[in-house]
């Protein structure tokens, strides 16, 4: 009897252990190989890239800056999603490079924040920082391309001034040459008068 039971253990364990792996792969706890996960880019992630793509175009060489500026116009052209129009607005927004403009930057940015739905949440608040940045800097260039404007202004108007007072001292200085020529003229004839009384009042005194 003891042997019957030994006989029907040994035969029973193999299809106990296959039952336990059908029902460990059932419930997924089988051995699988690791799906490798794929990396879903946050709103962060994208401005991270953006900002790194701006530190290249600042740190870069002349040849780095025009050839990443180039790549980012390319890129914007062949596809204006308001991702690659941000890229490209920022770019131009970037001082100290040959295809910086601040007022194209800020005509784009315009046009993506008028469809902040487009952008990630941290996108659309970079786009709202740099275009306010853009305003103030813009508005202070104004500020002093007026002043300058006026600086230029106001020299003008010292020099004329300045102009207009040495050409009337120089009329002046004509008219006291004149009058003072005149007075010399006048005396030199007096003189000659008083010497010609006294030449008639001498001679007929010698005379006698």
């Amino acid at each position: 009897m003891l042997r019957s039971r030994q006989l029907v253990v040994l035969l029973l364990a193999p299809l106990a252990v296959a039952g336990c792996s059908s029902v460990d792969d059932w419930a997924g706890f089988g051995r699988q190989k690791p799906v490798a996960e794929v990396p879903v880019s946050t709103g962060a992630d994208v401005v991270a890239q953006h900002l790194d793509v701006l530190n290249q175009l600042g740190s870069g060489p002349p040849a780095a800056q025009a050839e990443i500026a180039e790549a980012s116009r390319a890129q914007f052209v062949s596809n204006p999603t308001a991702n690659h129009k941000l890229r490209y607005a920022l770019v131009l927004s970037t001082p100290g490079h040959g295809r910086t403009d601040f007022v194209g930057a800020r005509v784009l940015l315009g046009e993506i924040l008028a469809t902040p739905e487009r952008l990630t949440p941290a996108e659309h608040a970079l786009a709202g920082i740099v275009f306010r940045d853009l305003n103030n800097l813009l508005s202070l260039q104004a500020q002093l391309d007026d002043l300058t404007v006026a600086m230029h202004s106001a020299d003008k108007e010292r020099s004329a001034a300045a102009n207009r007072r040495i050409q009337a001292l120089s009329a002046d200085n004509a008219r006291l040459r004149k009058q003072i020529e005149a007075a010399n003229a006048k005396l030199e004839a007096v003189a000659e008068l008083e010497k010609a009384l006294v030449d008639r009042h001498v001679t007929p005194e010698a005379a006698k």
